[in-house]
């Protein structure tokens, strides 16, 4: 009888430390879990902070180097959005490294020209960037300034969801007027959503 209380006491405390250690790998990876998670959010509020920067500097030719060599500028202008309380800096080219720091330029003329300037920036599901694209209204005005700080004020006419290889967003649809499409992921369906907007000025 004592060997067998013995046998279930082995057994009992072999149980409580396969327990304990279940528990410990379970915290540590919840651990885990959450600094990678707060070190993204801090990536991404970082990159926020710098696009900020940049859209607020009055010397934003030169901030940012490229292989090519040219005498534009690295920065395409500032986009503005009142009514969901975002300014960035949007970069004149496009690509993934940029796109993390700021929205990016996908297609089109220059600000001042006609036809239909598109812009990709990143939805990190955070409010930052291109987040929050989907609470857009009709009518809502999105604001364009040039590096000489002229303004373009347009107003959106259209919001929806279409394909990643769907190119038919870059055309100009307007024709006579300008243009300007914003273009942002859905990460729930992996699909694109896009805000369409004409200049009212």
């Amino acid at each position: 009888m004592s060997n067998q209380i013995i046998e279930i006491n082995k057994k009992s405390k072999k149980k409580i430390q396969f327990f304990k250690v279940q528990i410990t790998f379970s915290i540590l990876g919840i651990i885990a879990t959450l600094s990678f998670f707060k070190s993204s959010q801090n990536d991404t509020l970082n990159y926020e902070n710098y696009s900020k920067t940049l859209a607020q500097s009055s010397i934003i030719s030169s901030v940012y180097e490229t292989n090519k060599i040219s005498n534009d500028s690295n920065i395409f202008g500032t986009l503005e959005i009142p009514s969901l309380g975002i300014s960035y800096a949007v970069f004149n080219e496009f690509n993934e490294e940029l796109l993390k720091i700021s929205p990016c330029k996908f297609y089109g003329p220059n600000i001042s020209e006609k036809g239909n300037i598109a812009i990709a920036g990143h939805n990190y599901d955070n409010h930052t960037f291109f987040s929050d694209l989907n609470k857009l209204k009709i009518d809502d005005e999105i604001y364009l300034f040039s590096n000489s700080n002229d303004k373009y004020v347009y107003s959106i006419y259209d919001t929806f969801e279409t394909n990643s290889d769907d190119l038919s967003v870059l055309n100009n649809k307007l024709l006579i007027r300008k243009e300007l499409t914003l273009i942002t992921c859905n990460n729930s369906n992996k699909k694109r959503f896009i805000v369409k907007a004409f200049l009212k000025n």
